[in-house]
């Protein structure tokens, strides 16, 4: 039985809805085209996208290495495409100064099932030093610590950070939840010594900055 090739709507819509409206999984689905023995292109999209959540960038080339059925091309491939995008959209130095800055890089997380919460250390001028997922939840939540939150932005001697999660709901108005996670972070980043900007709510409506 030859391996499932992707489907053809998402091609489609790329073409007609744009390329923001795939969720990560989606969009490497694109990128490898068809799954391996006993894995369809969608499986193997989500673990792809799980190691690459979980993953350096330098350690990257070695961890998709070792997928059964991810060869040279394919790997090659998922590589240019992290490197492009990198390159001309979420690039070191981009300077974020409000909340709309933050959703137009963070604005594809918008159209994924499961909540995700993210860094984004800045340096002192403000401008991107990383973007990281931190966790990723289920369709209305997602578990956060914040040791998990500052542990990259202190090896980086981050300035501040701001966070940000999306609301698969569509909903943009933030839960009681979400005010007292960051009330929380803020008290961390204080301490720490690296301040919490902003907590940037992101969904398929828009975004939402919470101020408390």
């Amino acid at each position: 039985m030859k391996n499932k090739t992707i489907k053809p709507d998402f091609r489609e819509r790329i073409i007609e809805k744009g390329v923001e409206t795939l969720s990560d999984k989606e969009l490497i689905a694109v990128l490898l085209r068809t799954g391996v023995k006993g894995c369809s292109v969608s499986v193997l999209a989500e673990k792809v996208k799980k190691a690459i959540s979980a993953t350096e960038k330098r350690d990257l080339p070695f961890v998709l290495a070792a997928f059964p059925g991810i060869g040279k091309d394919k790997q090659a491939v998922i590589l240019s495409a992290l490197e492009l995008g990198r390159r001309f959209y979420g690039s070191p130095g981009q300077i974020i100064k409000t909340a709309k800055d933050v959703y137009e890089v963070l604005r594809h997380y918008a159209f994924e099932n499961q909540e995700h919460f993210i860094c984004i250390a800045l340096n002192g001028a403000h401008e991107i030093l990383e973007v990281r997922v931190v966790s990723i939840g289920t369709v209305n939540k997602t578990l956060v610590h914040p040791r998990e939150v500052f542990s990259s932005p202190l090896k980086l001697r981050s300035a501040a950070i701001i966070i940000s999660h999306n609301h698969p709901s569509g909903q943009l108005s933030p839960s009681q939840e979400d005010i007292q996670l960051t009330l929380k972070l803020k008290e961390a980043g204080e301490l720490l010594g690296i301040p919490v900007l902003d907590h940037v709510i992101i969904s398929k409506k828009g975004f939402y900055s919470i101020t408390v």
